[in-house]
């Protein structure tokens, strides 16, 4: 598996570097390192090149979401939806134009289905009343108010990724906020 986080790790830094026009087998071959021949033995094509590092890129956008979602009750109510933001805004490590390609790339394809069962999670917890929304107390949503939220928050989420200078943090958040507090 070390070979293929090599080219995966190729293929991030040219993406980084000159966006997925620059991303050929060839390209990816040369920066890792390896021949074309052992890119091959590990991915058919630059297609399957870009799935994997996709898969790879929302996994870990999904745990750094989740673990937001999980971690100890935070001291403040609304600080689990800060949390989801804060998580957005540091999943691309110092590699904001990659992150952008690659999300977009996934929303765009087939591997944005695999961002559907967090969506599901995050409507699931605003309807049973287990996410913070600022109140005096975790509001419990209907499954319209729960749909609606979620994807909202998707929308502002995507938008982050999507934006090359998205507003700062501590503002979308308290935006955010505000849109729930409206719901609560």
């Amino acid at each position: 598996m070390h070979k293929v986080s090599l080219i995966l790790e190729a293929a991030t830094r040219l993406i980084e570097q000159d966006g997925l026009a620059a991303l050929t087998t060839n390209a990816v071959a040369a920066r890792a390192g390896v021949s074309i021949g052992t890119l091959y033995q590990y991915f058919a094509d630059k297609q399957a090149i870009l799935d994997g590092l996709t898969h790879q890129h929302v996994e870990q956008l999904t745990r750094r979401v989740r673990a937001s979602l999980d971690g100890p009750a935070p001291p403040q109510r609304g600080d689990r939806i800060r949390a989801v933001v804060q998580a957005v805004y540091a999943s691309h490590g110092g590699r904001r134009k990659a992150h952008r390609e690659l999300i977009e790339h996934a929303l765009r394809t087939r591997s944005g289905s695999a961002m559907a069962p967090l969506f599901a999670e995050v409507m699931a917890r605003l309807a049973d009343g287990k996410v913070e929304t600022g109140g005096a107390q975790a509001a419990r949503f209907t499954r319209a108010q729960a749909f609606v939220l979620s994807h909202a928050l998707a929308g502002v989420l995507r938008g982050i990724v999507a934006s090359e200078q998205p507003p700062p943090r501590e503002e979308v958040e308290e935006a955010l906020m505000r849109l729930l507090a409206g719901f609560a």
